[in-house]
C-alpha cells in the first residue's frame, strides 16, 4: 500500500539518496549542526571605511547587501 504513494522514479534510487527534484527544496539542518552561531554585523549600507591593500583605493563604500530581506527604517548590515 506504501509503494502506491511513490513515484517510479524514486523506486530506482539506492536507499537515503534524496531523489531530484527535492534536491533544490531549502531543507532544514535536521538538528546535525546544533545552534546557528550568530556573527556581528558591523558594517551597514553607506559605510564608507579604509582600504588596507594595495589596489589604489582610499575609501570603500558599501552600496548594498545581499541576501538580506527588507524592514520597514532597518538599514541593511554584513558582517566582514
Amino acid at each position: 500500500l506504501a509503494q502506491a504513494f511513490l513515484s517510479p522514479d524514486s523506486l530506482l534510487l539506492p536507499p537515503g539518496s534524496i531523489p531530484p527534484a527535492s534536491q533544490n527544496m531549502k531543507r532544514g539542518r535536521g538538528g546535525r549542526s546544533g545552534g546557528k552561531l550568530k556573527m556581528s554585523l558591523g558594517c551597514g549600507v553607506a559605510t564608507i571605511m579604509n582600504c588596507a591593500d594595495n589596489s589604489g583605493a582610499k575609501n570603500l563604500y558599501i552600496m548594498a547587501v545581499r541576501g538580506v530581506g527588507g524592514r520597514l527604517n532597518k538599514i541593511p548590515q554584513c558582517g566582514p
